[in-house]
Order: structure tokens, then C-alpha cells, then sequence
């Protein structure tokens, strides 16, 4: 969970410095807590805002897989903000009392500022003619995902396999997925790393691993996915404490402003109102909102624990 680099930190910071008139005012500390896709988004939404203010602030962010930070916050990280993969995590600090039960009703469709969907990455040319999801449990095809236990965005993608297939499809599909990263960065840079035949995930990683590894990938898109809306809310408890509840919601508004919508674009998410091309499948209209697919499908002992079987360990030498 890497924070702000202090290059980056003291340029998104000295801009708004530069405009108070002095550098003795002490910066407003002000942290962001994301999952991993996001990563490179909020470190150019943070430079953006900082320019745009005229105090003094000190911008962070903090990235992982998106349960553990959810999880990081319950146990004390003082996140002013959060932007994590699923509305469940996002109720769940709630549901410890550090975010208010109206977060959804204070910002523009649902405080979703941007969404993206779930896509297949493959080798360039797409040697094992992998063309939509039923291709994924063919026998000898080798499959990356990350862990729904950890990651928000493979609950997307879990979802999105299970709208196709239900679990008699994701049986093989997670069986060709020999080991499962914690994160969805883990899970793209394995893949690019690795051999493997496929990488499926959000829409953002496919588009920035295929950008920057130009000619070594294709991007496929199954006939149909999932609209992956992607929550933000300010911790309440949090900006009462550090009492930046004016900066928390004016960062947050940001988000839906024409500069951060760029940005959102460039950085291969869809900005509110712009949503993903093609059929989608969504959380509240084909799994009955996120607390009962959670209860159906994440929580112990439900649909994922019954279709995915770890590997054996390997034997030990003897």
C-alpha cells in the first residue's frame, strides 16, 4: 500500500503554498484511501485539486486491494476519503460507525463519480482464440484473476462470470485460475510478467497494461459484462476529528467537475454519465443490490467457497 511519492507530495502541495503567500502556514493533512486500479488516477486528481485551492494542503493516498482497505480503515487509518471497488465496502465502515448511512445521497448518481467494466487481456494475436467467456474454461487455457476475498474488482469480475454462466460455469473458469493475487495490480502484473493465456479483470488495467507494454497485448470484450460502479464517500468520523469535512466534500465534488472527468477518461475509467458500451449486466438489478450478492456469493461458505478449490500444496522434499 504505497502512499504519494514526495516529489509528487510536495509539487501537489507547493501549488497551493505558492498561492497563500507564504510556506510558514502548516499544510492541511488530507488522505485518500483507494484500491489499487485507481492508484495512478488519484495521484493526478490530487495535483489537480491542490492547483486549485488556495490553502494549504498536504495530499496522500494510500492503495491496495480494495477489502483490505476498507478493512485498514475500520481498524483506525485515518482516511478523510475513500474510493473503494464495491458499495459493501464502503457500508461496511459504516457499519462500524465511521461513515454515515446516507453516503450514497450526497454526490451525482449514487456518489459513483466514475465506473468501468470487466474485459479479457490476452497475448497479442490471441493465440488461443479466446473470443468470450465460455472460452475461459476450456481445458488448457491458463486464467489470471484476483481474489473476490480481498479484491473489490474481482467481485465485478466474479459477478460478471456468474451472469454468463452461474456456477456450473465457474467451476472450470476458476479451476484454469491456478493462483488468485490479493489485488487486482497484482493480478495485471503477474500477468505481464508471466504466461499465462488470459488476464480478466477491470477495464482500466486491461487498457493500462496493453498502453504500456505497446504490441505485447489485445483486449478482448465478451458479448456481455458488468457496469463496475465505483463508490467514493468521506469518513465522517475522520473529517469531524481533523476537521477538514469542507475539503473532504469539496475534493470529492471535484471528482465531478470537467478537469477530473478528463483525467477519469485518461486514465481508462468512464466519468459519470459516460457509462461502458455494450450489454451490462448491474449489482441491483440482477443480484438484488450489493448486500445480498454479497451474502449469495462473498461471505463464508457461499457461492465462491463452493466453486473455487484451492490447489494442493506442493509436497514438501523430503
Amino acid at each position: 500500500m504505497g502512499l504519494l511519492t514526495r516529489r509528487t507530495l510536495l509539487a501537489a502541495s507547493g501549488a497551493v503554498l505558492a498561492g497563500c503567500g507564504g510556506e510558514s502556514e502548516r499544510p492541511v493533512a488530507f488522505l485518500t484511501v483507494t484500491h489499487d486500479p485507481t492508484r495512478e488516477l488519484f495521484k493526478a486528481v490530487d495535483t489537480a485539486f491542490a492547483e486549485e485551492r488556495k490553502q494549504s494542503l498536504a495530499l496522500r493516498e494510500s492503495h491496495g486491494p480494495s477489502a483490505k482497505q476498507a478493512q485498514a480503515v475500520i481498524e483506525g487509518r485515518l482516511a478523510d476519503a475513500v474510493c473503494l471497488a464495491t458499495a459493501h465496502e464502503v457500508d461496511a465502515i459504516g457499519r462500524a460507525g465511521l461513515i454515515k448511512g446516507d453516503w450514497r445521497t450526497r454526490l451525482p448518481g449514487g456518489s459513483v463519480p466514475f465506473t468501468s467494466t470487466v474485459v479479457f487481456l490476452v497475448r497479442r494475436g490471441n493465440p488461443k482464440a479466446i473470443a468470450d467467456w465460455d472460452d475461459l474454461a476450456r481445458p488448457g487455457v491458463s486464467v489470471v484473476m484476483s481474489d473476490p476475498r480481498t479484491c473489490g474488482a474481482a467481485q465485478w469480475a466474479y459477478l460478471a462470470a456468474f451472469g454468463h454462466g452461474g456456477a456450473d460455469f465457474l467451476r472450470p473458469l476458476y479451476a484454469n485460475a491456478a493462483v488468485l493475487p490479493q489485488g487486482a495490480r497484482g493480478a495485471t502484473m503477474g500477468f505481464v510478467k508471466g504466461a499465462q493465456d488470459v488476464l480478466v479483470g477491470l477495464e482500466s488495467e486491461a487498457l493500462m497494461a496493453s498502453e504500456a507494454n505497446r504490441g505485447r497485448f489485445d483486449i478482448v470484450r465478451p458479448r456481455k459484462s458488468i457496469l463496475a460502479e465505483l463508490p467514493v464517500a468521506l469518513v465522517d468520523k475522520v473529517v469531524e476529528r481533523k476537521q477538514s469535512r469542507e475539503i473532504a466534500e469539496a475534493f470529492l465534488r471535484f471528482l465531478y467537475e470537467p478537469k477530473a472527468k478528463d483525467l477519469i477518461a485518461r486514465h481508462h475509467f468512464h466519468p459519470q454519465g459516460q457509462a461502458p458500451e455494450g450489454t451490462l449486466l448491474t449489482v441491483d438489478g440482477d443480484f438484488g443490490g450489493w448486500n445480498k450478492a454479497h451474502a449469495d456469493h462473498f461471505a463464508p461458505r457461499a457461492s465462491f467457497d463452493q466453486v473455487y478449490v484451492p490447489p494442493a500444496p506442493e509436497p514438501k522434499p523430503a
